[in-house]
């Protein structure tokens, strides 16, 4: 036993199944515990072999009778967890096997013993366990049938109901199997409980039938009514009975009573009766209404609408209250159509048709609010809503035959509406609705719809174009007289198309559109004689059969009276191959007559033949006894069809040409998109050779299609005007302006070839730049920049690149360019994390600018203010590294091997600035001009660098030299720049002119921060340092604390100003030196930045939180008070940190 149980403990896989296979003989000798641990052990092995060992072993030592009950409930909690996993193995013998042994486990220590771990199963993320724990149940109440008090059947249907609405199938497959079973065991009171659970109809029906598949429990298996608890009369209604087929007196009373079924009811037109009463119904109701209340969980909401839906099955709308009742909940029904979760959509939409099949003409009232959410629901994406909104629709419709009258406007409503699918089913849901009401309930809206039919039949989606023609036909077959009429408004190409529908849609056709009676060979006056077997010819409303007919012994009826009589047998006729397409057109008609025909069909024994003749007549064809050929009408081919197509549009060409020039304008405004393309295409055609007059009509014309609702049209109005723009500039020019916008925003329209004529547009504008004044295209441009996408905007900038050489007038003025300088500005500001090519297009522009207008761009560039400059010089920096200004003239470069003797040349401030920001100057050249400036301050001071200094721009100049390798390493460049910034810094000039622009400086300086290296964002915080110095702390202070509360900074920019700020608080003497109010600005804006996402940010924050507690002392303490109380800690142990460093602990 030792050896067994040592391999039994081993971590090799052959050693574990050795000791399986010989632990069977020790089984019933003591020691059985370490045994059944072992074994449970081994139930962790991969290998399916020891795992499947393991378990009959286990269920063998379980069923021991040896084994008493208590001493195996003792190792239940062990052996549950790794069984409870084998039961839900991938292998399917591994699955069985731990189900036997979970079987033995239940018949030893009880069903009640287990049933809370195996409820608790019902929920787990396996569904095989799922699965595998109702098998089991089922398979404990086989064994327990004959003594059912050992099944515990305590939730055990609730948990069986649960698991009928789980994903997976075989789950739900097995939940029904334990309703069996209990219904083997219960019999009739379980059917009564089922009654009671208000479940979906579709799940009632689904138990209703399984059970009554199976034949009822015997006596001896069923549990008597004495033992089954008692209910209220109120509280269970007698479920509708159905028998089976023949007499119930013929049946005993015993079987009688076996034979109920509780089965629902089979459709048929008896009225259900209601099985509650008014009182009843009321309070049901009530019961509803208050689970479709707005605070209710979807859930409850969705069990609110399933009991609903079972009120109306049991007949609850024959209640008189019934009505009212609805009426108040009617809005939280319509709710629940509009809800997020598609399952109470569903089920409220299922509702919904429940209670107008039930109500019929009833539900009238109530169509009308219903349909508006329904409308909504319809056009969602979610496939699950949409269909359900639109069958829910289609069974309002199919409610009733007398209609609602009340749904007929929101159909027509609908179809009229902007969204392409509610078009579309609102178009469906007219034709169902005159296919299905009565006529009756259309009375006020036939106008409505003969209005309606013709701008549906020309939409510009082809699935809406699809149902309107059907719908036309639907309404044709009530109103053929009215539908004629509108057939006859339509043009050519719709009227075919209508027509071609009529073959497969139900209904006698327009007497208009239907062909004229045509002479053929089967025209004849003579009768024909009836037989049993003579083919009777179709009604005058039904086409003409295709193919060949047989007629038995006889002839046709419409043949002519012959002569004589032959008597041979069966004839063959000939019919026409294929019907004919339908032309209104007399001259097409008359046309197609006078073709000559080709094919010819065989003609048994005919009695006269008509033969065709130029003249129309027929003439008599000799009679004999043989075969004759005859010619018939055939199909044309495709060459000849296009070149009648080709034809028509020629014919169409010469009727435009007949078309006065006034309706021009009417037709392109016409409710159909293919009349206004005809039209446009006509125009397009005309302007080479239009006159003044006519090209300003045509001008007007393309203007007014540009923004058409149908993209063909917009694209062939645009074709148009870059047809007129080089043609007819004096009829383009006073529709210019209005026309800019809409052809700038067609650039990013979703169609290709929208924009490809929307950029030749605009090409036709700049290649005709001597017809029309460039500067005058600017000027309506540039303010209409910044109104739309980005997108949008560089296509602008592109088009105004083209227009730049040839504005001069415009460029010219300083005022003009200003304003779009400042466009370009903000487009670099807002613009350029949008979209990438956002700065390389405003670059181009700028430069375009520099080049041809430096005089007028210089002017500009001295009006801007710093933040708008710094913008721009950002932008050129990136690609020119300067701005040109004409009135610097590039001076002589010092020579580095001047002598130390030789005495230094002055040099102006402008010098020295160009000189510094030059691009073709050499490292070496530059610091030579640092040396030289830092000489002359030190010496001379800022009398050195002229009256006129430009402080900011100094500073900036030595910044940007200072980052201008980018590099990590500490070299001389960076030293001698800061050298001279400090001695420049420090001069009494400018710390007197620095009190009014040291606020735009410091914003130009952190702008430097984006495309910094390490050591450039620490030259800009030592640069930011200096400057800030050179200020009183509190104007620095003020100026810190704007910038730490502002969004619109970066993480790096707000890091370097809490820095700044921490200094600058060190460097007040005491509280007292604050104005009132500005330690708590300081203090509530620091405070913000612990919230702030970069730790670096947070850091520096709580910094200068420690700075403003040992500034503030007991100030500081409120301050405190009001952080939570993770950062209360923080922050106090930093304090804790600072007062152990500076001595003062007692502080």
């Amino acid at each position: 036993m030792e050896r067994v149980l040592s391999a039994l403990r081993s971590t090799e896989t052959k050693t574990r199944l050795m000791g399986v296979t010989y632990v069977e003989t020790f089984l019933e000798e003591d020691g059985w515990e370490e045994i059944l641990t072992a074994l449970v052990g081994c139930l962790s092995d991969n290998n399916a072999k020891v795992t499947q060992g393991s378990l009959r072993m286990l269920a063998k030592l379980i069923a021991s009778p040896n084994k008493p009950a208590d001493h195996i409930r003792g190792f239940f909690t062990l052996l549950w967890g790794p069984l409870k996993e084998k039961l839900g193995d991938s292998k399917a013998p591994t699955r069985e096997a731990a189900t036997f042994v979970l079987l033995e486990l239940i018949e030893k220590i009880g069903m009640a013993s287990v049933m809370d771990r195996l409820r608790l199963c019902t929920s787990h993320k396996n569904w095989r366990i799922r699965e595998q724990v109702l098998v089991c149940i089922r398979m404990t109440m086989e064994r327990f049938r004959d003594d059912p008090q050992l099944i515990c059947q305590d939730g055990l249907l609730e948990m069986a109901l649960q698991l009928l609405e789980d994903s997976s199938k075989d789950v739900r497959e097995a939940s029904l199997h334990v309703i069996h079973s209990l219904y083997v065991i219960r019999g009739q009171s379980l059917l009564l409980e089922l009654q009671s659970k208000n479940l979906r109809p579709t799940h009632m029906r689904m138990l209703m039938s399984r059970l009554n598949d199976k034949e009822s429990p015997d006596a001896n298996h069923t549990i008597t009514e004495s033992i089954a608890p008692k209910r209220p009369h109120s509280a269970i209604r007698a479920p509708s009975l159905s028998l089976p087929s023949g007499s119930v007196s013929a049946l005993s009373p015993a079987k009688a009573k076996r034979s109920v079924s509780f089965s629902p009811p089979r459709p048929a037109s008896v009225v259900p009766v209601c099985a509650y009463s008014d009182k009843e119904v009321q309070q049901q109701m009530t019961i509803v209404t208050d689970g479709l209340a707005e605070h209710q969980e979807w859930t409850t909401r969705v069990k609110s609408l399933q009991h609903l839906q079972s009120l109306v099955e049991k007949g609850a709308t024959q209640s008189s209250v019934f009505a009212t009742a609805l009426k108040v909940m009617r809005d939280r029904i319509a709710d629940q159509v509009g809800d997020l979760r598609s399952t109470v959509t569903r089920e409220a939409c299922s509702a919904i048709t429940a209670l107008a099949r039930a109500m019929g003409d009833a539900f009238h009232p109530f169509v009308e609010g219903f349909l508006v959410v329904l409308f909504k629901s319809v056009c969602v994406t979610i496939q699950v809503v949409s269909v359900s909104a639109d069958t829910c629709v289609q069974n309002i419709i199919k409610s009733t035959v007398v209609g609602y009258s009340k749904a007929i406007p929101k159909f027509i409503e609908g179809a009229r509406s902007k969204s392409q699918v509610i078009r579309l089913h609102c178009v469906e849901y007219l034709t169902l609705a005159w296919k299905t009401w009565d006529s009756a309930a259309f009375d006020r809206h036939v106008e409505t719809m003969a209005v309606l039919l013709p701008s549906i039949i020309g939409d510009a989606q082809a699935d809406v174009r699809a149902a309107a023609r059907k719908c036309f036909w639907a309404f044709h077959t009530v109103h053929p007289h009215r539908a004629n009429q509108v057939l006859d408004d339509l043009d050519a190409a719709t009227k075919r198309r209508v027509v071609g529908e009529m073959t497969t849609t139900p209904g006698p056709a327009p007497s208009s559109a239907r062909p004229p009676p045509r002479k053929s060979i089967l025209d004849t006056s003579a009768p024909m004689p009836t037989t049993a077997k003579t083919a009777h010819p179709p009604a005058a409303s039904a086409p003409v059969a295709i193919g060949p007919r047989r007629v038995f012994n006889g002839a046709d009826s419409d043949l002519p009276t012959a002569s004589a009589q032959l008597a041979v047998g069966p004839l063959r006729v000939p019919v026409p191959v294929r019907k004919q397409s339908v032309r209104t057109d007399d001259r097409m008609e008359d046309q197609a007559a006078k073709k000559p025909t080709s094919g010819a069909l065989r003609v048994l024994n005919p009695l006269a033949v008509p033969a065709p003749s130029r003249s129309g007549d027929t003439v008599a064809a000799p009679v004999y006894g043989g075969a004759l050929r005859v010619e018939v009408p055939t199909a044309p081919s495709r060459a000849e069809t296009s070149r009648r197509r080709a034809a028509d549009d020629n014919q169409l060409d010469e009727r435009h040409n007949a078309v006065p020039s006034d309706l021009w304008e009417k037709r392109a405004d016409d409710a159909m998109w293919s009349v206004r393309l005809e039209t446009v295409d006509y125009l397009a055609r005309l302007v080479p050779g239009a006159a003044a007059p006519d090209a300003a009509k045509i001008a007007r014309v393309a203007t007014s299609r540009l923004t058409d609702s149908h993209f063909r049209v917009a694209q062939s109005a645009m074709r148009l005007l870059a047809l007129l723009i080089p043609l007819h500039p004096v009829a383009v020019a006073p529709h210019l302006k209005g026309a800019l916008p809409k052809v700038l925003a067609k650039l990013v329209d979703p169609k290709e070839g929208v924009r490809e004529q929307a950029a030749i547009v605009l090409e036709a504008i700049v290649s005709s730049s001597a017809l029309y004044d460039a500067s005058v295209v600017l000027a309506w441009v540039v303010p209409s920049m910044l109104e739309g996408p980005v997108k949008v905007k560089l296509l602008v900038y592109n088009f105004v690149l083209q227009l730049l050489p040839n504005a001069a007038e415009f460029c010219g003025s300083p005022a003009a360019l200003r304003s779009l300088v400042l466009k370009l500005a903000d487009s670099i500001e807002f613009d350029h994390v949008a979209e990438r090519g956002t700065l390389t297009v405003v670059t181009n522009v700028l430069e375009k600018i520099c080049e041809l207008y430096d005089a007028s761009f210089s002017m500009v560039l001295q009006q801007l203010s710093p933040s708008k400059l710094g913008l721009i010089q950002k932008c050129i920096n990136i690609q020119a590294s300067k701005l040109k200004r004409k009135h610097e003239m590039p001076g002589p470069l010092l020579s580095p091997e001047r002598s130390s003797n030789q005495p230094p040349e002055l040099l102006t401030n402008d010098d020295w600035l160009q000189l510094l920001a030059a691009n073709n100057a050499s490292m070496e050249e530059k610091l030579v001009i640092v040396d030289k400036m830092t000489h002359e301050l030190d010496a001379r001071g800022a009398q050195a660098l002229g009256a006129a200094i430009e402080w900011p721009r100094l500073v900036l100049v030595l910044l940007d030299l200072a980052l201008e390798n980018q590099s990590n390493e500490c070299k001389v460049v960076q030293t001698r720049v800061m050298k001279a910034l400090q001695i420049a810094l420090g001069t009494p000039e400018y710390r007197a002119a620095a009190s009014g622009s040291v606020e735009p400086l410091i914003l130009q300086l952190l702008s430097r921060t984006s495309q910094c290296s390490v050591l450039g964002l620490y030259f800009v915080e030592k640069v930011v340092t200096l400057v800030l110095s050179t200020v009183p702390a509190t104007q620095s202070i003020r100026l810190l604390v704007a910038l730490v509360k502002s969004t619109l900074h970066e993480s790096l920019q707000v890091q370097i100003g809490l820095k700044a700020l921490r200094a600058a608080i060190d460097a007040i003497s005491s509280y007292d030196a604050l104005h009132p109010g500005e330690f708590d600005l300081m203090t509530t804006a620091v405070i913000q930045t612990l919230q702030h996402a970069n730790s670096v940010v947070r850091k520096n924050g709580v910094n200068c939180l420690v700075a403003l507690y040992f500034l503030g002392g007991p100030h500081f303490v409120r301050h405190l008070q009001s952080l939570q109380p993770q950062y209360q800690k923080l922050v106090s142990l930093y304090i804790e940190k600072e007062q152990t460093r500076r001595g003062d602990p007692q502080r």
